[in-house]
């Protein structure tokens, strides 16, 4: 119907991405990345500071976009293929621009049937579908 003559305008992004966090100065020196602004709800609901979770609503970041003081990021977009992709993209992407920027790759595990991502995860399951996000980021010292 969209291709058709006479067709409804489709609605175009005007901007590939943004953030949903709180302002990056008030990051500490760990965040954990997420594609979505509801899996960023589902890990503020299990307890995280809201200077601790991104949104990067999208895949995309701009490494700049990070704050000096951030040293650790959890990279915990979606476990489907694109997410898996998206994150292998953005390893390569931060370590370029800061390879002494420590990196943990946390996607949602699929197998385990609990949901693709933290959203999903926290609705069917509560915090016991964030376990994985939890202990990665309890790990960073």
């Amino acid at each position: 119907l969209l291709d058709e003559p006479g067709h409804p305008p489709r609605w175009l992004k005007t901007n590939p991405a943004g953030w949903f966090c709180a302002p990056p100065i008030e990051f500490g020196d760990r965040v954990i990345l997420v594609e979505g602004p509801f899996d960023r709800l589902a890990l503020l609901a299990a307890g995280f500071a809201s200077h601790e979770v991104v949104a990067l609503v999208g895949t995309t970041l701009h490494p700049d976009w990070l704050p000096e003081q951030v040293k650790h990021v959890v990279l915990a977009l979606d476990g489907d293929d694109p997410g898996i992709a998206s994150i292998l993209r953005l390893v390569d992407l931060i370590t370029e621009d800061d390879p002494e920027r420590e990196l943990y790759l946390c996607p949602p595990p699929i197998d385990d049937q609990q949901g693709k991502d933290w959203s999903e995860r926290w609705s069917r399951h509560g915090a016991d579908g964030l376990a994985e996000v939890l202990r990665t980021f309890d790990l960073i010292a």
